[in-house]
């Protein structure tokens, strides 16, 4: 299993820490797997500062590629 440590802005933050948004799609530049855990921080660009983080595991991963998601970008579910 790998960690993952990724930024997002607070607004998305909120929804996912809140479980509304159970879901995230991003370039496929770090090997994702099911099982792996994403730390996601929220990031504040206006001043580089991070606040509240929270944990996921992987547990879906749509790849790009295939049907409506495009290549060299993938969703994952956690």
């Amino acid at each position: 299993m790998t960690v993952h440590h990724l930024k997002t802005e607070p607004g998305i933050f909120e929804t996912m820490e809140s479980g509304k948004k159970l879901f995230d799609y991003r370039k496929n530049d770090r090997d994702f797997k099911i099982g792996d855990c994403i730390n996601i921080v929220a990031y504040y660009p206006e001043t580089d500062s991070c606040g509240s983080s929270i944990d996921f595991e992987v547990t879906y991963i749509l790849y790009g590629g295939k049907i409506w998601v495009a290549k060299g970008i993938l969703y994952t579910s956690t």
